[in-house]
């Protein structure tokens, strides 16, 4: 984890997806080895949350490949009329 990060320059959900862990233990892992805080963010210059059905890299939002199939499926899904709440009631 700690190489994902230091040297690979990997952001800690990309870490956590390659690991498939949680964002929190990656935090925490990190936090474990004494890192705090965002010490690599140096190079980001984004402030707020990435959108998904993207990764953020070296400075630009590059899609997400399986993301974006899920956001296209919720798209489709969406445009059949299908409703998680009509579903729901039945």
């Amino acid at each position: 984890m700690l190489n994902l990060y230091l040297k690979q320059k990997y952001s800690k959900r990309e870490i956590a997806r390659q690991l498939n862990v949680s964002h929190s233990s990656v935090i925490a892992g990190l936090r474990k080895a004494g890192i705090y805080g965002n010490i690599l963010d140096t190079r980001h210059k984004r402030k707020g949350q990435i959108p998904f059905g993207y990764d953020y890299i070296d400075g630009k939002l590059i899609k997400n490949e399986i993301e974006q199939k899920a956001i296209l499926m919720i798209k489709q899904l969406k445009s059949n009329k299908f409703s998680l709440r009509e579903r729901q009631r039945n």
